[in-house]
Parts: structure tokens; sequence; C-alpha cells
């Protein structure tokens, strides 16, 4: 699948929180371990996560947080966490913001409190999380407008994507594209459209899901969700789309329609979207 991110994307991130288990011990000392680790504010920018938790109970100096692809509360080994650990704070601080290394990326976080190098208590609870990109001023053209352009969109990277012959090369980067009822004939209304209605050649098949509500308060795609091929063009619209490469994995993404523009064939359309690069889940805002 080609959802490798190549730019830099606004990024929020999606939750999820596991227990930890009285057995995940360190060199186990008096120190019983920092509590209640949760995410409290994420950055527009560059993949950020604050965070915050309860303090230890016992003498100590400070706290450590550690980040991984892996899970890392069950090591026993203090020199085995050294390199994981991305951030040191004292003991009068229970709050942190780390950088998510790579976008698209699970990380597995926990924080300990700590005497000395290796004498460290059990780890908190984990999160895992993961950037999720998004924007808010995404413009693409009407499939008529004469290139360079471009009329659709690819959520993995965050751009409008040229669909002329300089781009054949690259058909599956498209999600969605601006053409018509019939796809790339016909003219009149606008409507946002699977590729594969412009040609099979495409290698994605986007599905479109009408929600009622904000796109804010689209936190999770219903799970019995009715899509069409295509949705017809409203200002404030706002849309889930389901994503599905050649595969057959599957992706999420909503987008607002904020502005509509210009005449036939330069028409255009502006929105906000957000994209989940975990595949299969249905969640497009942070879970707490």
């Amino acid at each position: 699948m080609r959802r490798a991110i190549r730019v830099a994307l606004c990024a929020t991130v999606v939750l999820f929180l596991w227990g930890c288990s009285s057995e995940d011990v360190v060199n186990p000392t008096e120190l019983e371990p920092p509590t209640n680790l949760q995410v409290t504010d994420l950055a527009a920018e560059g993949g950020s996560v604050s965070l915050s938790w309860g303090g230890a109970v016992g003498e100590y100096v400070g706290y450590r947080v550690y980040a991984h692809t892996q899970s890392l509360q069950s090591l026993d080994d203090p020199a085995a966490l050294l390199p994981y650990q991305v951030d040191e704070v004292g003991s009068a601080t229970q709050a942190a913001t780390i950088y998510l290394a790579n976008s698209y990326t699970y990380y597995y976080v926990h924080v300990r409190a700590y005497i000395q190098d290796n004498d460290v208590s059990r780890a908190s609870n984990e999160l895992q999380v993961i950037a999720r990109p998004e924007g808010d001023n995404a413009t693409i053209y009407e499939f008529d407008a004469p290139q360079p352009n471009a009329s659709g969109f690819d959520f993995s990277e965050g751009t409008a994507v040229s669909m002329g012959s300089a781009e054949e090369a690259r058909y599956d980067r498209v999600d969605i594209f601006l053409g018509y009822q019939a796809g790339t004939t016909g003219g009149g209304d606008l409507y946002l459209c699977s590729p594969k209605k412009a040609t099979s050649t495409y290698q994605n098949t986007a599905s479109f899901y009408g929600w009622t509500g904000t796109f804010d308060s689209l936190d999770e795609v219903p799970a019995d969700a009715t899509y069409s091929d295509n949705v017809i063009v409203s200002e404030g619209k706002v849309v889930a789309v389901r994503i599905t490469d050649e595969n057959a994995i599957t992706n999420y993404a909503k987008l607002e329609i904020t502005a509509t523009g210009g005449a036939h064939p330069t028409r255009t359309i502006s929105f906000r979207w957000a994209y989940q690069p975990a595949p299969d889940h249905r969640e497009l805002v942070p879970q707490p």
C-alpha cells in the first residue's frame, strides 16, 4: 500500500489505552509507578503530543518518558530502555511534550519515576498513539479544468493531484476527484467521485457516506454506513470517505466542503479534511 507520508502534515493522534501489569518491573524499588498517563494537548503541526500523569509515591528525582514502536512495559533492563527515552523532567513536573518521529506509525508511550539511572519504578499505564494528518484549506478543480489544475486529491499525502497525462504513472495517488454525476463527462452539478468513475486504471476505490452532523462530531464512521460512489457537492456538506486500494486495504477519511467557486470549466471546491492512516480503523478524532 502506498500510504507512506512524504510531506509535513498537520497531525492529531488516535489513542488506545493499555493497563499496566504489576509484574512489569524494572529493578523494582520502593517507588510506586506514575498513574493516569493521558494526552492533554495536541499541537497543530509537527506531530507533538502533550502528556500529563499522576505523581509517583516515594523518594524520587524525576520522571522519564519512553516511546517506541513496540511495547516497552515488560522490559526489565534500564540499559535496554535508554535508547527509547524521549524526555526527562524533575519530580515537581508531571507533564511533558514529546514529538513523534514518524507519522503513520504507532508508538507505545509510558512514564517511569526514577532515583538514579539503575533505580526506576514500574511503568505507568501505556498509551498507543499514531499521528493523524489533517488539513484546513485543500482546493481541487473540476475534471474539465485545463492542466495543470488538479482535480484529484490524495489524503495520505495531503495534496491535490493532477489527473492529466503527466500523472499517468501515478494511478495509485488519487483517492477522490471532483467530477460529475457520470464521472468525467456530462458537466452540470459537481460531484465528489471515486477514481474508478474516471477510469478503471486508477487503483483506489472511494465510497462516500453523507454525514448529517458537523465535521467535528464525525468521530467515528458508523459501522452500518451506506455508501455511494459519488456525492453531490454543496457548501457545508460533511462526508465520510472509505478508500480501498488494489490490495483490498481500507482506510477512512472525512471532509467538509467549506467553499465553492468559479465557473465552468474551472469551478473549485475548498475543504477541510482528516485522514486515518491505520487500516480498517473508522475513528477520525482522538479517542480518550
